[in-house]
C-alpha cells in the first residue's frame, strides 16, 4: 500500500535529523536536499518536471518562493516555502501569504523540513484562522501520511484538493474486447486504453483508481503493475496459493519468489504485499502485465483507472 511508503519515508527523515540535524540547522539548502524535496516527490510532485514544479519562482512585481507547485492550468496553486530546520514557521509568512495573493496560488506550505503548515489565503482572518493542516514528522509516522496525502498532486488536478475525484461515469459501447468503454473526464482513462510508447518516453499515469474507488499515487511505470498486485491482494482476489500468475506467453507476472520460467532469478525484483514481480520492464509491459494480472483474477481491466500524467 503507497501509505506504507510514504510512513516509511516519514521514519527515514526522523532518522535522518536525528543523525544530521546539527548540518542541517545550519543551511537552507541542506534542509530543502534531505528533508523537503523527498516529502514532495512521494506526494507525486516531480521536482524535475516543470510542469509540476518551478522552484525559486519569481513573483511579478519582487520577490521570489522556494518552490511552486502547479495545477492543472499550468499556474501556481501552492506555493512553499522552505527553511532551515529548526527556524520559526511564521517568520516572512505574512510576506508569503502576499505572494500567493500577487500569483495566484491559494495555498501557502512553510516548511522547515521537520514541521509542515498549510494556510489559505482566501480565508480571512489573522494567520492561525487561515491555517488549514499542520503536520510533524516528529509525531506518528502514519498519522504524517495520512494527512500529507490532503497535498498529493492527484488532488489538485482538478483544481480541488480536499474533495475526492468523482467516479468515472461509464457508458456502453462496443470495444474490441467486447467490454464497455469509459467516458471519463479529468483526464482518467481506463487501463485498457493505456498503451505507452517507449520510444516516446513517456511519464508514468499520476494515479490508479480501482473498482471499489480505491486510489493510489504512482511514481514510476513498474507502480501501476504493483498497485494493481496491492489492490488484488487486499481485496483478497489474489494469494500465494494462486502463484504463479502467468502471461498468455507463460512468463511469470507474480510470484511467491523472484524466478521466471525458466528457472532464472528475477533481474529487478520488487516485493508487492508479500508476493514478487519483475520490475525489469519497459513502460508498456508494466502496462500490458497489469492487464494481464487483472484478467487472470477474473477482473476487468476497463474497470481500472489511470489519470493521466499530462
Amino acid at each position: 500500500m503507497w501509505l506504507d511508503e510514504l510512513t516509511d519515508l516519514v521514519r527515514k527523515l526522523r532518522e535522518r535529523i536525528e543523525k544530521q540535524g546539527a548540518l542541517l540547522r545550519q543551511n537552507e539548502t541542506r534542509t530543502r536536499y534531505a528533508l523537503v524535496d523527498p516529502v514532495l516527490e512521494a506526494l507525486g510532485w516531480h521536482l524535475r518536471d516543470p510542469h509540476h514544479v518551478v522552484p525559486e519562482y519569481d513573483i511579478e512585481g519582487g520577490g521570489r518562493s522556494d518552490y511552486a507547485l502547479l495545477g492543472a492550468s499550468g499556474d501556481p496553486c501552492v506555493l512553499v516555502e522552505a527553511k532551515r530546520l529548526g527556524t520559526a514557521l511564521d517568520e516572512g509568512l505574512d510576506q508569503s501569504i502576499r505572494y500567493a495573493l500577487r500569483c495566484g496560488a491559494q495555498y501557502v506550505v512553510v516548511t522547515d523540513g521537520a514541521r509542515w503548515e498549510v494556510y489559505d489565503r482566501r480565508r480571512e482572518g489573522k494567520l492561525a484562522e487561515m491555517k488549514v493542516l499542520e503536520l510533524s514528522v516528529q509525531g506518528p509516522p502514519g498519522a504524517f501520511a495520512v494527512r500529507a496525502v490532503w497535498l498529493w498532486r492527484g488532488n489538485f488536478v482538478t483544481g480541488k484538493p480536499v474533495v475526492p475525484v468523482a467516479p468515472p461515469v461509464r457508458e456502453p459501447g462496443p470495444e474490441p474486447n467486447g467490454g464497455g468503454v469509459s467516458t471519463v473526464s479529468d483526464g482518467w482513462l481506463p487501463l485498457t486504453d493505456l498503451h505507452p510508447q517507449p520510444k516516446e518516453k513517456p511519464r508514468p499515469p499520476q494515479a490508479i483508481r480501482f473498482p471499489d474507488s480505491k486510489q493510489r499515487p504512482l511514481t514510476y511505470w513498474w507502480h501501476v503493475q504493483a498497485r494493481v498486485v496491492e489492490w488484488l491482494v487486499e481485496s483478497k482476489k489474489l494469494s500465494a496459493a494462486d502463484c504463479p500468475v502467468r502471461s498468455d506467453k507463460g512468463a511469470h507476472m507474480v510470484h511467491t519468489k523472484p524466478v521466471k520460467q525458466n528457472g532464472t532469478k528475477f533481474e529487478n525484483p520488487h516485493e508487492v504485499s508479500g508476493l514478487c514481480i519483475e520490475g525489469f520492464h519497459t513502460c508498456d509491459y508494466h502496462a500490458y502485465y497489469a492487464r494481464s494480472i487483472l484478467k487472470a483474477r477474473r477482473v476487468d481491466p476497463a474497470t481500472v483507472h489511470v489519470l493521466s500524467a499530462d
